[in-house]
């Protein structure tokens, strides 16, 4: 199970590409930097079960 980091809830969902993680999550990508050890990574970036990411929330004020 992929560790998931986001608004400050951990959740563990299955791997694959960070897309299909998007979707469980029903969310806009645009709305999050996803970041992997460290790196930010893009939404067909493939992530293993082994893999902890965080979504850190866009915020824009305007």
């Amino acid at each position: 199970m992929v560790k998931i980091i986001i608004d400050k809830k951990t959740k563990n969902l299955e791997g694959g590409f960070v897309i299909d993680i998007i979707y469980k999550l029903k969310i806009n990508v645009d709305d999050y930097l996803i970041v992997r050890d460290g790196k930010l990574i893009t939404e067909d970036a493939k992530v293993d079960k082994k893999d902890k990411l965080e979504f850190i929330s866009i915020v824009s004020s305007g």
